[in-house]
Order: structure tokens, then C-alpha cells, then sequence
């Protein structure tokens, strides 16, 4: 058919309904499930722009055409897409990447395929293409599958920073990009970056799952050594609300600060100051006091932002999980936050609520949520760079000021060019900074406050609103915000918790981790005992059956206590279900042939279950420490 025969698309014959019954159908679902998709395609009733075009196919289905290109067949688009996915691999246990979504066709094919998969992302660089799509098919079913997720009209480094948001999902099963070659030849440079960044996304969730696994032994040990601060101090919980529609400013050590830093003098405790514990020692030596420091990191090495700090006066917030160096550094007043992590969370539970929050993943945006719980309105950002001006990386006089050029030669660190918000001009960052600017515009977008960038630099972050800090202060200064005397206020009303009780409910948690272990050992024993018992031939097959059948007994043990298990590591839950499945081993097998590989794949498992061990062996000692240091504090109370 010549493309002047072409018509404008009437309703597929095999769709439904009205055209408007179509968009409405779409709209509620695409709405109620892709917010993010919903919003970048605006209002769905607006006819596509161009180059964007939907056209009746031979068949009277409707296709695309996109930049005097066809995303699909001008004949038989929904058969081209079925016998294209008939040429594509994929295992049932992929995550897979569709480039380009056209009019729906082939999403629609994989999700109705019997071949299974575990998501799809759908990533389509422009929104005029899925708004067309909302107008011509039903695509009700796409949208409602919780296996799908549309990224549209986001850059390059937006479907990094999106992909990043969900580590473990990326590293839980092979990832495949499937190419949707109409769209792809639309828009080949677009779809080349993107390859790279899943790539670059895949590199960083692998990075930061391994780091996280390095670090979960020390994030206990941090929070065992940190429990009797936390149990002997209040909770920032108790500051929740006190400073509501005061204004604050977020003081963090980006290059910019260098610029504004004297403007805080002239807040002379008009607005809240909260500072991140890179500022502290630069803030000191230009004679500034912030209201509260926070810190949240929980590398060692965060105790250098404490080192020469010359008063300890100013309170200091805490996360449950942070450095205990750190706190051994700072001799200040306190206030606790816990997270949601097993750990912190458990020790939430010990005496007073001492406020749960995101730590998120920079100590700025640990200060930004808190800020909003103090009912601070607006929050103004400075030192907030989320790039390298100058070439470097903090403010001068910050004990973490490098130059970039040094590390990205030392780390071979990958830096990006992005266009500062708040200038246009170029500005130089990295991954993990980008992923961190995106975090925070997500935070702006949902907290419901007045945000105010006064950095003067950097990449700016959307949704707030530019401002130079001079200007910011004199605007939102008006009155005294009281706030050292609300902490003192606060601290003299605390009471001090029941220790007794706080140490009866340590006690209890580590019998219970001593039994995990125990079990945990046990069970590894007795699995070893089966592989060498199918190594040694079908004589001992029948002893290695049985040993199997207990598999449920100790198992069951290990899972009654499941928070402890959440504790040493949340996986071990999801690992300990597969343990119970693989021994469900039929009778018939230990007189098969393919006994001794089925009997060997319990190897994994044995290492598994030594993991285990030792998880709740370490947590066992964290404890013991704990306990040590609260039953001092006990032994010192009045008759005692």
C-alpha cells in the first residue's frame, strides 16, 4: 500500500468501545499506575504533536509513523510484532528492556507470550509516542501489569538515575534489552547512550550491593556501639513539629559555600541553621554556630569532620548506624533517629519511639527529612552543589576537600557533563552525585514545603526556587526561632528509660541469636554429611534421605526466629524458603542416577547456613557489648 493511501487510524477492529472510551480506560490506568509516565506525556486528550502520526495499516489496525519512519507495520503491525518476539531469547527469569514503545504492540506480545519474564521496562525517549498510543489502542493491560514500568521522556542520565533507584531488582536476574528496530533507527544516538547507562546502572548496583554487604557487619557493630547513646538520649522525635513554619538552611560543604559562607552571620538565630558534619569545622572557623549538627555516615573516617572542631556545644543528631567514631568524637548534647533497617529499628523498640526516618543516601538528605518533620518552612539549601565547581570536590577548610582531577585519575572515576538548572551552563559531577541530585528533587517534589536553593552554583535541583542567600535571609529572617532554648527545654524534660527492662529485652534477643547459631551450625553439619554421603555411593543414599527429611525440623527452628535472620542480613529469609524447597527431595530420587548432582547442590547451601552462623555469631558478640555497656549504667543508678 503507498503511504498516500494511508488514512487517519479509525478504532482498531479489535478494540472495544468508543475512542474515547479507549483514552479513558488508558488514562485512569496509566494515571493510577505510571504517575511519572502520566505526567510527561501531559493531558492524554491532546492530540500527538509531530512528527508523531497515527495511521490505519491495510488491516485497519493503527500504526505509527514517527519522523517520516513507521514503528510499525503498514500492513499487519500486531502480526510483525508477534513473529518478531518469536526470533527473540530471553530466560523465564530475565528482567527485560524494551527500547521503544510504539503503539503498545510488542509490550503487548511479551506480556500475552507463554514465555514468562520477571519486569519489563519500557523505555520510550518521547512522550508524544505513548500519548498517541493512550488515543488509538486499549492499552489497559500493559499498564495494569505490575511486571511493567514505562520510563518515558527521560534523558540518558535520568534512566541511570531511575535504574539506580532499584539495585537489588537489577542484580536479582539477567538483564536483556530487546531492540525494537523502527524505534531504535528513530532514534539511534538516544538508544546507544541508554545501553550504556543500564550498563553503568548494572556496574553501580553491583558496587553498591557488594559495599552494602561488606559494610552490614560494620552498620551493626556501629549500632551495638552506639546503643547506649541511643538509649540515653532523647529522640529527635521529640523535636517533631517544634519548629513548625520556621524557616531553615541546610548547610552542606559543597565548593559554592566558599562564596555565601559569610552571609550567616547575619542570621543571628532568625532561621533554624542545621549543618551536615562536613560543615561543622569550616562554619566554627568563620565563627558560626549552627542550631544542630547531624551525621549519618558509617565509615570511620567521618570522625575526621569532629577532629579540631574547637566547642562541643552544639546538639548533635545522630543515626542509629552511624560511625560510633564519630560519636566518640563529638562530645556534644545528642538527639537519636532510627531507620527502618532491622537492626535500628529493633533497638526503636527498647524505651521511648525515638523517630523513625529515611536516612536517604547522603547526610543532606537525612537533614532534609528531618527538616520537614520539624515543620520547617521554607528550607533553604546552600553549599549544595551536587557537582565539582572549581574543580573540587568540597568548600575549602572541609577535611574531605580533594581535587577531582586527582581522584578520577587515581579511582578512574567516570564524570559527567550535565547543565546546571540554575545557569544552563555546563557543570562537571559523577554518577553517584547525579543519583543523589535526582534523590533530592524526588524529596523537594513530595515534601510540600517552600524549597529555596541559595547555593549561588553548582547543578541547581528542580522544584526549588533560586534565591541568593543574602536575599533569602532578609526575606525569611523575622523572629527569633528560639531554638537553643527549645533543646535545652526538651533535654530537661527527658526521662531516662527503664534500663532493667531495656536489658531484658537485650537478653532476650541474644539467646535468641544464640539459637540461630547453634541451629545454623547444626544444620550445616548434617547437610555436609548428606554430600558425603552421596559421594560415597548408593549404600548411603538411604542415611542421606533421611538426614533430608529432618531438613524441616531445624529449618523451622531458624524460622521462628525470623527478625534475627532480618537483622544479620533481610535475604537470609528469601535464601532459607529456597533451603526448605531444595530439600523436598522425592524418595524415588536417592535411587536415581542424578542423586549425587542433586545431593551436591546442597554445597551452596552449606555455605548459606555457615553465613548464618556466623551473622548471628557476630550479633551475638554486638550484643554482649551492649549488655556490658547498660548493665554499667545500671550498676551505677541509685541503690544499686
Amino acid at each position: 500500500m503507498a503511504e498516500s493511501e494511508l488514512v487517519d487510524a479509525g478504532k482498531d477492529p479489535a478494540e472495544p468501545g468508543s475512542r474515547d472510551e479507549l483514552r479513558q480506560r488508558n488514562e485512569t490506568m496509566l494515571r493510577d499506575k505510571h504517575p511519572e509516565a502520566f505526567a510527561r506525556i501531559g493531558s492524554p486528550v491532546a492530540a500527538a504533536a509531530a512528527p508523531v502520526t497515527v495511521l490505519a495499516a491495510r488491516n485497519g489496525q493503527p500504526t505509527l509513523r514517527i519522523k517520516e519512519r513507521f514503528a510499525h507495520s503498514r500492513y499487519e503491525p500486531a502480526s510483525e510484532a508477534a513473529a518478531w518476539l518469536s526470533r527473540q531469547s530471553y530466560s523465564q527469569q530475565a528482567h527485560l528492556v524494551l527500547f521503544g514503545f510504539g503503539l503498545g504492540y510488542v509490550a503487548q506480545a511479551l506480556l500475552r507470550a507463554p514465555r514468562r519474564f520477571n519486569a519489563l521496562f519500557i523505555i520510550e525517549p518521547l512522550p508524544e509516542v505513548l500519548r498517541a498510543a493512550v488515543t488509538a489502542r486499549d492499552l489497559s493491560d500493559v499498564f495494569a501489569d505490575p511486571r511493567v514500568h514505562l520510563l518515558v521522556g527521560m534523558s540518558d542520565l535520568d534512566v541511570f538515575a531511575w535504574l539506580s533507584r532499584y539495585p537489588l531488582v537489577l542484580m536479582a536476574a539477567p538483564l536483556v534489552i530487546l531492540d525494537w528496530y523502527p524505534n531504535v533507527h528513530v532514534e539511534r544516538q538516544y538508544f546507544s547512550l541508554v545501553r550504556g547507562r543500564i550498563l553503568d546502572a548494572m556496574r553501580t548496583a553491583a558496587s553498591n550491593i557488594a559495599t552494602v554487604r561488606r559494610a552490614g557487619w560494620t552498620l551493626l557493630r556501629n549500632a551495638a556501639l552506639n546503643l547506649k547513646e541511643a538509649i540515653t538520649n532523647p529522640g529527635v522525635s521529640r523535636l517533631f513539629g517544634a519548629f513548625r513554619g520556621v524557616p531553615a538552611i541546610i548547610v552542606s560543604a559543597g565548593p559554592s559555600l566558599d562564596k555565601n559562607i559569610a552571609a550567616l552571620h547575619q542570621v543571628n538565630g532568625k532561621l533554624l541553621v542545621l549543618a551536615t558534619d562536613t560543615a561543622l569545622r569550616i562554619l566554627q572557623q568563620h565563627g558560626l554556630r549552627p542550631d544542630l549538627v547531624f551525621t549519618a555516615d558509617f565509615n570511620e573516617v567521618s570522625r575526621e569532620h569532629f577532629e579540631q572542631v574547637p566547642t562541643h556545644d552544639i546538639p548533635l543528631v545522630f543515626e542509629i548506624e552511624a560511625s560510633w567514631a564519630s560519636l566518640e568524637a563529638y562530645r556534644g548534647p545528642r538527639f537519636v533517629a532510627a531507620s527502618a533497617k532491622p537492626f535500628s529499628a529493633w533497638v526503636n523498640t527498647l524505651a521511648e519511639d525515638k523517630g523513625i526516618l529515611p536516612k536517604g543516601m547522603s547526610v543532606a538528605h537525612f537533614i532534609f527529612n528531618i527538616a520537614v518533620r520539624l515543620g520547617c518552612d521554607p528550607i533553604i539549601f546552600i553549599g549544595q552543589d551536587l557537582s565539582f565547581p572549581g574543580g573540587f570536590t568540597h568548600a575549602q577548610g572541609t577535611a574531605s576537600r580533594q581535587e577531582v582531577e586527582s581522584i578520577r585519575r587515581l579511582k578512574r572515576e567516570k564524570l559527567l557533563r550535565i547543565s546546571s538548572t540554575l545557569t544552563g551552563e555546563e557543570v562537571l559531577t559523577n554518577q553517584p552525585m547525579y543519583i543523589y541530585l535526582r534523590h533530592f528533587e524526588r524529596l523537594v517534589q513530595e515534601s510540600g514545603r517552600t524549597c529555596i536553593n541559595a547555593t549561588e552554583g553548582g547543578a541547581g535541583i528542580a522544584g526549588t526556587v533560586p534565591l541568593p542567600l543574602r536575599e533569602a535571609i532578609a526575606r525569611y529572617g523575622c523572629r527569633d526561632c528560639a531554638a537553643r532554648e527549645i533543646f535545652e527545654q526538651v533535654r530537661r524534660q527527658w526521662t531516662p528509660p527503664d534500663f532493667g527492662a531495656v536489658l531484658e529485652k537485650m537478653r532476650d534477643l541474644r539467646q535468641r541469636a544464640a539459637v540461630v547459631e547453634a541451629t545454623a551450625g547444626f544444620g550445616a553439619t548434617e547437610l555436609e554429611r548428606v554430600i558425603a554421603s552421596a559421594s560415597a555411593g548408593s549404600g548411603e543414599a538411604a542415611d542421606a534421605a533421611q538426614r533430608l527429611r529432618n531438613i524441616t525440623a531445624w529449618t523451622s527452628t531458624i524460622r521462628e526466629h525470623e527478625d534475627v535472620l532480618r537483622i544479620i542480613h533481610a535475604d537470609v529469609v528469601n535464601a532459607l524458603m529456597q533451603l526448605i524447597r531444595e530439600g523436598g527431595i522425592p524418595d524415588g530420587a536417592v535411587r536415581d542416577k542424578q542423586w549425587k548432582d542433586a545431593a551436591n547442590d546442597f554445597q551452596e547451601d552449606v555455605h548459606f547456613l555457615r553465613s548464618v552462623r556466623q551473622g548471628a555469631q557476630f550479633l551475638g558478640r554486638c550484643l554482649e557489648q551492649s549488655i556490658a555497656d547498660i548493665q554499667s549504667i545500671l550498676n551505677r543508678s541509685p541503690g544499686r
